[in-house]
């Protein structure tokens, strides 16, 4: 079978006890060390990443390092959740609501000065976010108007 194969004699037999023997102490650690992963991982509801869970871990007197921890979150498939949450912008507007009832009848010429006033307020995302500042994206804020 060997010979069948392309594997030695030794090559196998080396294989077949280290297949029989009990794991060692390096494997019982690192799967308790997983347990304890896992259970800080269920803990904090699958938010926490590998520096938290380290620190958790350090909490808990744990000596181990944070490349080790994030090891063996990927050998889990654990994987905290990144950023922030963010509510999309299309269900920030209702768009069955109805909109303010037009008193101007779209005429932008009053029979006199200080016989209609209108105003908006815009939000400019650029000032606050300098990675759109070529966009210069903004939205209505706010509007208001005197008839």
């Amino acid at each position: 079978m060997c010979r069948e194969l392309g594997v030695s004699h030794q090559g196998y037999y080396v294989w077949k006890v280290r297949r029989d023997a009990p794991p060692g102490p390096r494997a019982a650690e690192r799967a308790r060390l997983g347990e304890e992963i896992r259970s800080i991982f269920a803990a904090h509801r699958g938010r926490y990443g590998a520096p938290r869970v380290w620190i958790e871990l350090r909490r808990r007197g744990w000596q181990v390092g944070m490349n080790r921890v994030a090891a063996v979150m990927a050998e889990f498939g654990l994987q905290g959740r990144s950023g922030r949450r963010r509510v999309p912008r299309t269900t920030i507007a209702d768009p069955a609501a109805t909109p303010a009832p037009e008193r101007l009848g779209r005429d932008f010429a009053p029979a006199g000065p200080d016989r209609v006033w209108v105003t908006d307020i815009e939000r400019h995302e650029a000032l606050s976010n300098p990675a759109v500042v070529k966009g210069h994206r903004h939205w209505l804020v706010a509007a208001s108007q005197r008839s």
